[in-house]
């Protein structure tokens, strides 16, 4: 047999936040400042709550970080793909095919191969080139 008791308006406010924190700690989310007093002594929330902002700062520095690396990988790779582009572009321009492929009979590269890869080499370059520029707006 279940006994019922009676509670004022105070204890049963107290009673709705703690199940709306069981709730929130159930489905996942995140608690407010106001809910993890609630339910942590005053020094452990403030512990929690710096150190919240201590990771908030390092996910900042991260993240500035990985920019940095980024622009750097991508300015190699455009360089890199310039250098392709230029020797493939040479041997178009002067006609002597040097670049191999087993498929064809001479086992040299048609023009239109090397066309074809300047074509997606200048696409990739942009690519990358626009990356940059998105990149150095974020850095600023």
């Amino acid at each position: 047999m279940r006994e019922a008791i009676r509670i004022g308006p105070e204890e049963a406010m107290e009673l709705k936040k703690f199940q709306r924190i069981q709730t929130k700690l159930k489905n996942k989310e995140l608690l407010t400042d106001e809910e993890l007093l609630f339910i942590l002594p005053q020094e452990e929330a403030t512990m929690l709550k710096s150190a919240k902002l201590r990771e908030t700062e390092l996910n900042k520095e991260n993240t500035e970080y990985q920019r940095k690396v980024s622009y750097r990988r991508n300015s190699t790779q455009i360089n890199q793909l310039d250098r392709e582009k230029t020797f493939k572009q040479g041997q178009i321009d002067s006609g002597e095919l040097l670049e191999v492929d087993e498929r064809f009979m001479d086992k040299k590269k048609p023009k239109f191969f090397l066309e074809n890869e300047i074509d997606q080499i200048t696409l990739k370059i942009e690519e990358l080139e626009e990356q940059n520029k998105k990149l150095i707006v974020e850095m600023e």
